[in-house]
């Protein structure tokens, strides 16, 4: 019997794995493969890419690919050619959701319909809403079509530009995109349960929930829980350009660890680690009870881990899946968060982590995790749940049934 056929639509490819976001795509490409799908993949790729190297990871995946250059950031664009950019937006309000017109122009429609004509797939996969320029081709054919959520989009913006008019205004054809999403796509994956119900809400009918895939890697049989003073709390951003990276690091580097050393002085240490801090933060860093971790290399990565006691995420967000929320619990770390960080995925406030909004909260909530019975407690259910949650077994049951439920009864 034929293997069916995959046509994946990806932004610039997710190879090397540098953060949850490539480690998901990279994650759900060989997922797919391992459930017997043949994949072809179009992505777009910076002018600086190394394409041997790219050759190599798509054979690793074992999925065929098909690259398109990254027009809109190329250092050498003419002036004029940026305002034909900027002018193009305005042939369709859509476009000026400046992420989906980049889906709209001449070369990627072009490869794409070629792709699809070669491939004549039995799926058109989209990751990310915003690529529904490309839907056309594959309603045409009457081929269903899978779109990946990886954000609600325009509440993701505001969450991370924030709540003025001007975000606002661009906020509207963000959530057009996502509304054409949701009327066109065939099955939504929403990454948590509550991005699952804001899609509903929009009137999403045939909708599934499927983790981060890359967390099964993630998740560890025990960690261990240490007594004594200090213990190692930790803050991670992947980078300090995204806007709620910085307000953690800002929280956790600022207030607590002063509070701390002013109120408990030797019970914590506080690591934060991300490339490129800001410089106006290097200041607070005192190499003794604040530490600047920097960038941490993937073969030192488990053993830093390891060897910390608390994670903070100080800094709410409603959409997608945050790694350094998830992280710890996978690895059993015990965590402070907001509630809303975890999607309403089944994890309970003093049994598998701490919730917290205000200082206050957090301040009280690391200050309760001294009790290294607490911290066993926590980590120990925290493990649990996300070998029932997240799994490589429990994503490929997850998407097959989905797949078969959802997409066989298209055909």
């Amino acid at each position: 019997m034929a293997k069916k056929k995959i046509l994946l639509v990806t932004p610039v490819f997710p190879m090397p794995e540098t953060g949850c976001d490539q480690a998901d795509r990279a994650g759900g490409m060989r997922e797919l493969v391992r459930l017997g799908y043949e994949v072809t993949v179009i992505s777009k790729i910076g002018e600086y890419a190394d394409r041997g190297y790219l050759k190599s990871a798509a054979e690793s995946l074992g999925i065929r690919l098909i690259t398109v250059p990254y027009k809109y950031s190329q250092r050498g664009i003419s002036r004029w050619r940026r305002i034909v950019n900027h002018l193009g937006k305005l042939r369709n309000p859509l476009y000026l959701d400046g992420a989906a017109y980049e889906y709209a122009e001449r070369e990627i429609q072009h490869v794409y319909a070629q792709e699809f004509a070669r491939v004549q797939p039995d799926i058109a996969w989209f990751d990310y809403s915003y690529l529904w320029p490309l839907y056309h081709v594959a309603r045409k054919a009457g081929v269903p079509i899978v779109t990946r959520s990886l954000n609600f989009e325009p509440t993701h913006f505001l969450e991370e530009e924030g709540h003025t008019l001007i975000n606002y205004l661009k906020y509207i054809p963000k959530l057009l995109s996502e509304i054409i999403t949701v009327w066109q796509s065939t099955l939504i994956l929403a990454l948590s349960p509550y991005e699952a119900s804001v899609y509903r809400r929009w009137g999403a009918r045939r909708i599934i929930v499927l983790p981060l895939r890359g967390l099964p890697p993630l998740i560890r049989d025990d960690h261990e829980i240490r007594h004594g003073s200090p213990l190692h709390v930790f803050f991670m951003g992947s980078g300090y350009s995204v806007a709620h990276n910085e307000r953690g690091l800002d929280m956790v580097s600022g207030a607590m660890a002063k509070r701390a050393q002013r109120e408990c002085p030797g019970a914590f240490v506080f690591h934060i680690s991300g490339a490129r801090i800001p410089s106006k933060y290097l200041p607070r860093f005192n190499g003794t009870t604040i530490i600047n971790e920097g960038y941490i290399d993937a073969d030192t990565f488990d053993a830093y881990m390891d060897s910390m006691d608390i994670a903070l995420s100080p800094t709410p967000k409603w959409v997608g899946m945050q790694q350094k929320v998830y992280e710890p619990l996978c690895r059993g770390i015990p965590l402070i968060t907001p509630r809303c960080n975890l999607g309403d995925y089944p994890f309970v406030d003093g049994q598998h982590y701490m919730a917290a909004e205000t200082e206050d909260e957090y301040f009280a909530a690391l200050l309760t995790l001294r009790d290294a019975h607490l911290r066993a407690t926590l980590s120990h259910n925290s493990i649990t749940s996300a070998r029932a949650l997240f799994t490589w077994e429990e994503n490929e049951r997850i998407l097959k049934e989905g797949m078969e439920k959802y997409l066989d009864m298209i055909h």
